[in-house]
């Protein structure tokens, strides 16, 4: 039976074609990949039961099937994160469901790491619910409470210089979320190597994609130092307060 298809996005790993059906169907480069990024969804998916919190929901699309290279999905309703950064309401959500993942995922001080970034977060504002479509096939691996944030961090502030919005309001509303849910406190010494991970890693990114080595550090720095004078003095003066 026919489909029809709604919408095409192409990314650099797969081409994601919208359906009229209510689904969602990518299209990997290769089988492995494919494999890689349904098993990732479907941990996530049956770890990450739906949570109500102050009338929203917190949840994660349905993987449904995968053949071949291709994946299924239950299309989420809403708009990306990117679309609304702009919006503290939708910022501040998205701290909360990382704190949520934070609390259900965490194991001896460790985290699974997941690619939450601005275009694979989806909210509805009107049935008060975010949805997270893609965590990346990097989900399965470990990494410190401190990167997570940090990585997630650094996201917004490159989303927000984007659209020429000052990140810091940003940032706040989203950690703000954070802590309304989780009570973990960061210390300097881990904040700053948790940064210095962050940077590498999508300078690492960066170079896998063939960017120029130089524009890449130079704006990667850029963040860094961005983090460093504006953003860690917020964290430090929430991870107080929640202390307390």
């Amino acid at each position: 039976m026919f489909t029809l298809i709604i919408k095409t996005i192409k990314t650099d790993k797969a081409t994601i074609n919208i359906m009229g059906d209510g689904t969602v169907k990518k299209i990997f480069n290769n089988k492995s990949q494919a494999e890689k990024e349904f098993k990732s969804l479907l941990w996530l998916f049956r770890m990450f039961v739906i949570t109500e919190i102050d009338g929203w929901l917190y949840k994660v699309a349905k993987p449904i099937d995968i053949k071949g290279n291709k994946m299924i999905m239950k299309k989420a309703k809403g708009v990306t994160l990117e679309t609304e950064i702009n919006n503290s309401e939708y910022t501040k959500k998205t701290g909360v469901w990382l704190a949520l993942f934070h609390k259900k995922s965490i194991d001896n001080g460790m985290v699974k790491r997941i690619d939450y970034n601005r275009k694979n977060i989806i909210i509805d504002g009107e049935t008060k619910t975010l949805t997270v479509i893609d965590p990346g096939a990097i989900l399965l691996k470990d990494c410190a409470v401190e990167f997570s944030v940090l990585d997630t961090v650094a996201g917004l502030v490159i989303g927000a210089l984007k659209q020429k919005i000052n990140p810091k309001p940003i940032v706040k509303s989203f950690l703000d979320g954070y802590h309304t849910v989780s009570k973990n406190d960061f210390i300097l010494p881990n904040l700053k190597n948790s940064l210095n991970d962050v940077i590498n890693t999508r300078f690492r990114i960066q170079q896998r994609k063939n960017k120029n080595a130089l524009i890449s550090f130079i704006q990667l720095y850029t963040i860094k130092v961005y983090v460093r004078l504006f953003i860690f003095p917020i964290l430090k003066k929430q991870s107080e307060h929640t202390a307390h």
